[in-house]
């Protein structure tokens, strides 16, 4: 769900109920629908926000609730936008960003949840432990499989015995997240080159999880 238009696509399969907010504004805002009644969550920090009224704001109640989130913070979290950056506008210029707080994902403080009440409805929706969120879509986070090979420059240097006679170039593996490692492993993918048994390439991020042949 890092991917703006897989988050758009939520709402649309799954009859979103109001009219009076935007399923691209949900989206653009890291919301996915969670086809329960109005509640959305954000792909990166989790946060549920429900119970939508007239005039709300998705980017705006996203900050209000969970100020800390990362992709509201412009941390490189693999958001992969439909057209502009809605954290930097079309002027390119930051929001701001909190530089006093402790924000590193090991060292976050609990969460506190806020129960609704029948005096005033509370938009922050604490999510049950019970929830299989492999049903709605959504794979559990666990990081990096190959830590080693996390930045682009590190994959791209992997490839310098890549073969020339190979029809893709490194450019465009190292960008798509693969780095080169020659010979066939358990996990791999072979992109059926000329020279075969040569033409290795691994995911750093899943460890290869996908091949070719799907």
């Amino acid at each position: 769900m890092k991917n703006e238009r897989h988050r758009l696509e939520s709402f649309q399969t799954g009859n979103w109920p109001h009219s009076f907010i935007d399923p691209k504004d949900l989206a653009k805002a890291g919301f996915f629908y969670l086809l329960n009644s109005d509640r959305v969550q954000c792909a990166f920090c989790r946060g549920v926000v429900c119970n939508w009224e007239q005039g709300d704001i998705p980017l705006m109640e996203h900050m209000r609730h969970y100020p800390r989130c990362e992709f509201l913070l412009e941390y490189n979290v693999g958001n992969v936008p439909i057209d502009e950056d809605p954290i930097r506008g079309r002027s390119g210029v930051r929001m701001g960003r909190d530089v006093c707080g402790n924000h590193h994902q090991h060292n976050r403080p609990p969460r506190i949840t806020v129960h609704m009440d029948q005096d005033k409805k509370s938009k922050v929706y604490s999510m049950p432990m019970s929830l299989n969120l492999r049903e709605l879509g959504v794979r559990p986070h666990q990081g990096a499989k190959t830590i080693q090979y996390i930045s682009y420059e590190s994959r791209l240097n992997s490839f310098a015995k890549w073969p020339h006679t190979a029809t893709i170039k490194p450019e465009r593996l190292a960008d798509a997240g693969f780095f080169y490692i020659g010979k066939k492993s358990n996990n791999f993918l072979n992109l059926n080159g000329p020279l075969g048994i040569g033409d290795y390439v691994k995911c750093y991020y899943c460890d290869g999880e996908k091949t070719s042949k799907g």
